[in-house]
């Protein structure tokens, strides 16, 4: 459990850092018709990032988990349609383009990936 839970902190932890980091070396601004004015950068999109990077690790422990094969399915689903809901939000409002949310969501997907392989050789 507690492995978990550090897994989650640590790669929303590391996608948020990342994105941050994104974000100051391109310097995308936001879309000039958003609905809420933000002060930060755009590219990429950190709500889609970290939504998709906890979602990811989320589906991967249910996954592993001793729930019957229907339930984790079902959970796995309501999971990413939680992270595709908060990704949705951001074009909502205006504040991000769909490739600023799509790249978003590979950053997470790598972070996930570096960070399972170096989970798995612990």
């Amino acid at each position: 459990m507690k492995r978990n839970i550090l897994q989650i902190l640590l790669s929303g932890a590391l996608t948020f850092i990342l994105v941050d980091f994104l974000k100051n070396i391109f310097r995308v601004p936001r879309p000039e018709n958003a609905l809420i004015k933000l002060n930060d950068y755009a590219f990429p999109s950190g709500h889609a990032s970290v939504s998709f990077s906890i979602a990811i690790v989320l589906v991967y422990i249910i996954i592993k988990s001793c729930l019957k094969r229907d339930n984790k399915f079902l959970m796995s689903v309501v999971v990413f349609c939680g992270a595709g809901y908060i990704a949705y939000t951001r074009l909502l409002l205006q504040v991000h383009t769909v490739d600023q949310i799509l790249i978003g969501s590979l950053v997470a997907s790598i972070i996930i990936f570096i960070t399972n392989k170096i989970n798995v050789h612990n």
